[in-house]
């Protein structure tokens, strides 16, 4: 079981130094990101039986989060992004955001 999140944070786009500064931003996040992981808090997917865990990835100003489809990792991946959120003064694209769930999970679960 599985779920994935399609995160876009937002930014202003006027400012040239903008990409520079949300690079260091986004750097940030995957550290914590990171932390989280290897606390034992966040339980990344795995791709394949002996695959790599993917607990993030990144296009431009978009963010995939992947983790397994349960209550807490929803809560875990809701308290990273505010914590991030918070410190650095983006924010989180409500409009843009989606949750994706693989077909082995509940109907339950997607409510």
């Amino acid at each position: 079981m599985f779920s994935a999140a399609f995160v876009s944070l937002s930014l202003p786009n006027r400012d040239p130094l903008s990409p520079h500064i949300f690079m260091l931003c986004i750097k940030r996040l995957f550290h914590l990101i990171n932390w989280v992981v290897d606390q034992k808090i966040w339980c990344p997917i795995q791709i394949s039986r002996d695959g790599l865990h993917i607990a993030h990835l990144a296009f431009a100003y978009d963010l995939l989060l992947f983790a397994k489809a349960n209550v807490d990792q929803a809560k875990v991946i809701k308290y990273v992004l505010k914590s991030f959120c918070d410190n650095s003064g983006q924010k989180v694209s409500e409009d843009k955001t989606i949750v994706f769930f693989s077909r082995n999970v509940s109907n339950a679960l997607w409510d």
